[in-house]
């Protein structure tokens, strides 16, 4: 594991230069360059503060998803509305294995639309200031037509923006967003990978190189000791050749980009 570090340190201390961090509030303008985007999201906050705040104290702009249910969501989410970052639903939904790890507040097949909104409301009551919200699990539900009609019609009338965590390759979730005019975005790459033969320095690479190619990636990782450890070391060498955006800010660059590229202004643009 040492020897992967060193190689990305290097990689990124010769390629990239010495980067400092930055102040979270020099972060947070659109970007006036063509450099790539990273949209990160750290997923099941709300159980572990010490690890939580952390995250939220990174210093580039993160996409905050929260448990309903959970201890600290409310204060986290407090402190990370404060520093400018989106405040999203961890929302948890019914997956194909391991019902035990759904937690409170998930929807299930077995739900019709009045509990199913109910749901979502109490979830979304828990947590201040959301924006947006994603699966938590969801391999099953997110291939229920019906159940994805309800929620993004909900999201809709919220104006809540929606990432797939695309737990499932037969997930409809993102094409019903885009159905019911919810913006949304897909996760590319899971930093943590549940098996141990990828590190977390690798999965980071492998995102990065998808920004390099395509011009944006969507990135989401765990309040994991070492997933926090990783990003606390290498954000402030990476802020100098990418930009940084939440979800929200990513779908203004994104339009935005559209609407040059139209113009025929832009020579760099990227889809979701």
């Amino acid at each position: 594991m040492r020897a992967v570090f060193v190689l990305l340190a290097g990689f990124l201390l010769t390629v990239m230069g010495f980067a400092q961090a930055a102040e979270l509030t020099e972060t947070l303008h659109l970007p006036g360059t063509d450099k790539p985007v990273v949209v990160l999201i750290i997923d099941d906050l709300g159980d572990n503060y010490q690890l939580g705040k952390r995250v939220v104290n990174l210093p580039v702009p993160v996409n905050l998803a929260f448990l309903p249910n959970t201890p600290f969501a409310k204060r986290l989410a407090e402190q990370g509305h404060q520093r400018g970052h989106d405040i999203m639903l961890h929302f948890p939904m019914e997956a194909t294995t391991r019902p035990d790890l759904l937690g409170q507040g998930a929807i299930l097949s077995e739900h019709d639309k009045p509990e199913t909104l109910t749901i979502f409301e109490k979830n979304l009551a828990q947590i201040p200031h959301v924006v947006g919200f994603n699966n938590h699990m969801g391999s099953e539900l997110t291939q229920s037509e019906t159940h994805m009609k309800w929620l993004m019609e909900y999201a809709a009338h919220k104006a809540l923006y929606f990432v797939d965590s695309r737990t499932s390759s037969q997930s409809i979730a993102y094409r019903s967003a885009k159905r019911s005019g919810v913006f949304a975005l897909g996760r590319d790459v899971f930093l943590d990978p549940a098996h141990g033969s990828v590190s977390v320095e690798q999965q980071l690479l492998k995102a990065l190189r998808i920004a390099n190619k395509r011009g944006s990636v969507v990135v989401i990782g765990h309040p994991l000791r070492k997933t926090v450890e990783v990003l606390e070391r290498e954000i402030p060498y990476l802020m100098r050749d990418y930009q940084w955006l939440t979800v929200s800010q990513y779908g203004k660059w994104h339009y935005s980009r559209l609407a040059a590229d139209k113009s025929g202004n832009s020579a760099f643009c990227c889809s979701p």
